[in-house]
């Protein structure tokens, strides 16, 4: 017998839900009955999802919380109240390391990645708490926040810093009945700086070499655990890391990449 669990009734934000993860998360939330509203800066994906879906799509700069707080009170006077909040929303700048970066691209991605999604979940928290229905909130963080892939960058920083910000949030929000939780994805294939083309199947390779699963996430498997949490009554400060197993393991003695087939894997065509 299936089992069919529904968000009927329940009103969700999806930042950054134009596209990847956070248009899978979209998708998902729609096929389990909620009402979803996107917030982005891309209209044209957009919209396209929000046809697409069933979904409501409203213009906003997460990098300006005077447009974060005119958006939420634009949602709150159509919905009255939000049930599920999905902070998906970032951005990442080229440009150095966390030595050498411009405090002009540190300070925009500190704008879009930590003030804008803090902003936004004081205002959602505080009107589930006006409400007294309580809530779930979850935000994306990054397995970079646990090992540094690459070159470290701001982005590292403020992928902890959510980490920080989701353990304080659940601990405000657990009496008021609201769920604060994060997610963590690992390499996942997608648009723009995800697109294979963009990685270079160097790269892919490599990563596909260190990770168990052999191979780099899809965004739907990201959205399946933010909606998963969505359910998960008693899970409160939770961290949930979609990441293959990356950064679970140590790195294998043999970083020569090694030609390996996996079932699902998003990049199967591009690496042949």
């Amino acid at each position: 017998m299936p089992i069919h669990l529904s968000l009927k009734g329940q009103v969700a934000i999806v930042t950054g839900g134009a596209s990847g993860i956070g248009r899978a998360t979209v998708q998902l939330l729609r096929e389990a009955d909620a009402t979803v509203i996107i917030l982005d800066v891309s209209d044209d994906a957009g919209q396209q999802v929000a046809d697409s879906t069933g979904a409501h799509y409203l213009h906003c700069d997460m990098g300006t919380t005077a447009a974060i707080t005119k958006a939420y009170h634009h949602i709150i006077e159509q919905h009255t109240n939000i049930d599920i909040l999905v902070n998906n929303v970032g951005i990442w700048i080229p440009g150095g390391d966390i030595l050498t970066m411009s405090e002009t691209d540190m300070d925009r991605m500190d704008a879009v990645n930590v003030q804008g999604p803090r902003h936004l979940t004081r205002l959602v928290m505080n009107g589930m708490k006006q409400h007294g229905d309580g809530g779930c909130v979850t935000f994306v963080a990054s397995t970079q926040a646990h090992v540094i892939d690459g070159t470290p960058t701001i982005y590292n920083v403020e992928k902890n810093t959510i980490l920080g910000m989701t353990k304080t949030f659940a601990i405000a929000g657990g009496p008021l009945g609201i769920r604060v939780n994060a997610v963590s994805p690992g390499a996942i294939s997608t648009e723009g700086m995800g697109a294979a083309h963009a990685v270079g199947k160097t790269r892919i390779q490599a990563g596909n070499h260190k990770t168990p699963l052999g191979r780099r996430g899809r965004p739907e498997e990201v959205a399946q655990e933010i909606v998963n949490l969505c359910f998960a009554t008693y899970t409160n400060g939770d961290n949930r890391i979609v990441d293959g197993g990356f950064s679970r393991v140590a790195l294998p003695e043999n970083l020569d990449p090694q030609p390996r087939q996996v079932t699902g894997d998003p990049d199967a065509e591009f690496l042949r």
